[in-house]
């Protein structure tokens, strides 16, 4: 893998990462070759520019106002892995959401073609709840 593909990656990734914190859905499309996103713990599958606006309408109606931080970034041949942290704020009960997750985003070469998301629903699920942590 060469600096220019590595640098090629990154750009794609902060700006799709910087699309999905301005909750912009032309601009998150516009990353990928071809949109699709993998959420692992519900077992969705979002395919195609349809099915990627649909993920987002349904964030947008249950998760409004997520904010996503890059932890670190791994490059393999094909992929990137980014660890992610996800900041957020439940109104009622006013509480924060905090919590990391992997993203793995599939490339062909420089172009992005998925992003599979794994988190543990667990975590996910108390947060939201306002519970305590375990």
């Amino acid at each position: 893998m060469t600096d220019d593909l590595i640098s090629q990656r990154n750009a794609v990734l902060m700006e799709h990462i910087a699309a999905e914190n301005d909750e912009d859905v032309d601009r998150v499309i516009a990353t990928f070759t071809h949109p699709r996103y993998e959420i692992v713990p519900t077992g969705e599958i979002f395919d195609g520019e349809s099915g990627v606006r649909r993920y987002y309408a349904q964030k947008a109606a249950t998760r409004p106002s997520n904010r996503y931080e890059v932890v670190k970034m791994h490059h393999c041949d094909t992929a990137v892995i980014v660890e992610i942290r996800t900041l957020s704020r439940e109104p009622a009960p006013p509480h924060k959401i905090d919590f990391r997750s992997i993203a793995v985003f599939e490339f062909d070469g420089p172009h992005l073609m998925c992003e599979r998301v794994y988190y543990d629903m667990q975590t996910y699920e108390r947060q939201i709840a306002g519970l305590p942590q375990v």
